[in-house]
């Protein structure tokens, strides 16, 4: 609106930073903005009650909908290096410049889109912005911004140069100050009307934080999750849960279902056991007896409310499940073994039924109607006909919700409970109870509390970053991002914040996370594998068939291919390979000279072959440099494919000699499918290499009972 002539600032001076009053006089709408420079960081704040609206009548009146602040702050050139840490799932990067003009820019709704305006076709399946923050990494410079309030209504955007009409790589955050909906008339699905908000604005406060980076090396994407991971335990409140560094074993149970039976040929739902009481405590016995102690369980379906889909506040036990005995016994045996159950109450959606009704207790949505959660027809994505909808329960309902829970679980004398979705989903209720994002938010984190307050442990099926402070533990975190097309990589940047504070990741891989060059060992060992193991394969297949014929000095030939798995790791396949400094031998390099000369160039001059391709040229080469590599890893492999040749019965190949069938052709249609259920074997073990001197005695001296054995064991063709 400024640049366009329609917009003014006034700057002047406040404690500490500048108040900067922006006024849109064509609109009547003023925005008045703090910025202040703390000692580590740059805060832009926004006051929504300090927001002047002159004229908010619906036939002539305009109203705020959206507010943008600092948007291009840090914005980097066509020429900067670097790229933007987007926390989308586990997490992705959108790096400067990318080429991806014609790509659509990232937008992403901070704790997911708005559940109330359901979509009358199914969308797209993506991963929601769990953290309200980014990170920009630009050079030797990097810097990450977080949403410290406001973040209900935040929404996270991202354009690289040419997008936009912009040369410029941009990322911010903009608020949705009044959210909308879309109505249609006389069910005519092609006319929609969009309707807004009404009312002054419920989101109280809008702040942002810029903290610069200070770090020893060049700045990384683990560098800006190392300080939100610490901004999180310094101003949240978030504390480590962890007592081991080693993870507990998460598991998961499903005690009942609904199931359509026939009583007296009336088809009716009936509550139906998947996994009992007794059940239940039956695996977790034969867990702790093969050395499993540290268990976490999640408990789903396991009263009839949770069978049924009603809201869940009354933790009695399902009798279709054992009943409460059974379920006491299992929570006995759990305690005396240092399991930890979490019974699981997601409420989000539920059937009228346990003092909570759908005509009372249903969110309503900002166009009026019943929010309803359905379920989409898989072949048009369209809502299912054939199924009823849920009734999404309204925040209203959260506070007697939790507080029945606190309750009734003191009274069952249990200490633990999963929420489920209820800590990674956010929506308000715009009918008549007026619950904004922004007021949900704050009725969860009081319900956390009271939850916390009565010496009750929380597990989350992933959590948004305001349930943090109030988890223990954490499950199923996005292990991707939703792959849209301006993204360049997934990292796993979730579960870098999350290191440390709460799942016990002590022994997480530093390779994946950190190592700038794991990705690339990781792409060039899967490339060698990619062409060697065919080659390995044709080989191994090739000699496997040639030591199955009967000639003088065939034991010795095939111990000779069975060597190298005995010295594959010894200082003999070093000295092979010019690895000199681990042997401490100087005279090994006149030995490891003969494997290392250019054979192939002096042959293909010799023979006058000249003019061939860079790219064939190469190819060739990389061939013959790795053929010692292959014959030295085939020995396993030999072995395998010669005891299936030796399992080829002799009828088979009596009655293929009868028919007149040629060698050739008693390959293909003999010997090739007796050893193909080998093959399977052959892709897992190849380049295995087993280095066990015993194993080529006994192979030598007792090769035909051992290749027996092979027989009578191995796969049947």
């Amino acid at each position: 609106m400024r640049s366009s002539g329609y917009g003014k600032a006034k700057v002047s001076e406040i404690s500490g930073g500048v108040k900067i009053t922006y006024t849109f006089k064509k609109a009547g709408i003023t925005i008045p903005v703090t910025y202040k420079l703390e000692d580590d960081y740059l805060e832009a704040r926004v006051e929504t009650a300090d927001i002047e609206e002159q004229d908010t009548s619906q036939k002539t009146g305009k109203l705020t909908t959206s507010i943008s602040i600092m948007s291009n702050f840090g914005a980097a050139s066509s020429e900067d290096e670097g790229y933007f840490v987007i926390p989308d799932g586990s997490g992705a990067l959108i790096r400067f410049n990318n080429g991806k003009t014609t790509a659509k820019s990232y937008t992403g709704y901070v704790y997911g889109s708005d559940l109330t305006a359901v979509a009358l076709k199914e969308p797209a399946v993506t991963e929601q912005v769990y953290l309200p923050m980014y990170g920009i990494v630009n050079g030797d410079n990097a810097m990450m911004v977080v949403c410290t309030e406001g973040d209900s209504n935040a929404k996270l955007t991202a354009s690289v140069s040419g997008q936009s009409n912009s040369s410029y790589n941009v990322c911010g955050f903009d608020f949705t100050i009044r959210d909308s909906d879309s109505y249609y008339i006389s069910g005519d699905n092609s006319m929609a009307l969009t309707v807004f908000e009404d009312g002054p604005i419920k989101t109280d406060t809008i702040a942002l934080r810029y903290y610069p980076l200070d770090t020893a090396d060049t700045p990384d994407y683990t560098d800006v999750a190392t300080a939100y991971r610490n901004y999180l335990t310094e101003e949240c409140g978030v504390e480590s849960t962890v007592d081991s560094a080693d993870p507990a074993l998460s598991l998961d149970l499903y005690g009942g279902v609904e199931k359509e039976k026939s009583v007296l040929g009336i088809p009716v739902n009936l509550k139906t056991s998947l996994t009992s009481y007794d059940q239940a405590q039956e695996i977790l016995k034969d867990l702790n007896a093969n050395g499993v102690s540290d268990i976490s369980v999640q408990y789903h379906n396991w009263t009839n409310a949770g069978i049924t889909g009603k809201v869940d506040v009354k933790a009695k036990g399902a009798r279709c499940l054992g009943g409460n005995g059974d379920w006491n016994d299992l929570q006995s045996y759990a305690a005396s073994n240092g399991i930890t159950i979490y019974p699981t109450v997601d409420n989000r959606t539920f059937v009228s039924g346990s003092g909570y009704y759908t005509f009372t207790d249903t969110t309503v949505r900002i166009s009026g109607s019943y929010a309803r959660i359905y379920d989409y027809d898989l072949a048009y994505g369209t809502q299912s006909q054939t199924q009823d909808p849920l009734s999404l329960l309204s925040p209203a309902a959260f506070r007697d919700v939790y507080s029945d829970l606190v309750k009734n679980y003191g009274k069952k004398d249990l200490h633990a409970v999963s929420l489920g979705s209820m800590m990674s989903s956010l929506y308000g209720d715009y009918g008549k109870k007026a619950i904004s994002r922004d007021s949900a938010q704050t009725i969860l984190e009081e319900s956390y509390q009271s939850l916390r307050d009565a010496s009750i442990s929380l597990m989350a099926d992933t959590a948004n970053a305001y349930a943090l402070p109030y988890v223990d533990e954490i499950t199923d975190v996005p292990l991707q991002s939703s792959g849209f097309d301006v993204f360049d990589e997934d990292i796993p940047f979730y579960q870098l914040v999350m290191h440390g504070p709460f799942v016990g990741m002590d022994n997480y891989n530093y390779a994946f996370n950190v190592d700038p060059n794991y990705r690339q060992y990781l792409l060039k060992v899967l490339k060698d594998t990619a062409w060697k193991t065919p080659l390995i394969l044709v080989f191994s297949l090739f000699v496997a068939v040639i030591l199955n014929q009967k000639f003088k000095g065939r034991t010795f030939s095939r111990a000779v291919f069975f060597l190298p798995v005995i010295i594959a790791t010894g200082p003999v396949y070093n000295i092979i390979n010019g690895n000199l400094q681990s042997t401490g031998n100087s005279d090994a390099s006149q030995f490891s000279t003969m494997f290392s000369t250019d054979l192939l160039g002096d042959l293909m001059q010799f023979l006058g072959i000249y003019g061939i391709s860079d790219g064939m040229q190469a190819t060739i080469e990389t061939v013959s440099d790795n053929i010692f590599g292959i014959v030295w890893n085939s020995g396993i492999q030999i072995l395998i494919f010669l005891a299936a040749l030796q399992n080829i019965p002799v009828s088979a190949k009596e009655a293929a000699q009868m028919e007149g069938a040629t060698a050739w052709e008693y390959f293909w249609k003999i010997t090739l499918p007796y050893v193909s259920p080998r093959e399977q074997i052959v892709w897992m073990e190849a380049g295995c290499l087993i280095s066990i001197l015993p194993i080529l005695i006994m192979y030598v001296f007792l090769q035909k009972y051992f290749t027996e054995g092979i027989e009578r064991s191995g796969l049947v063709g």
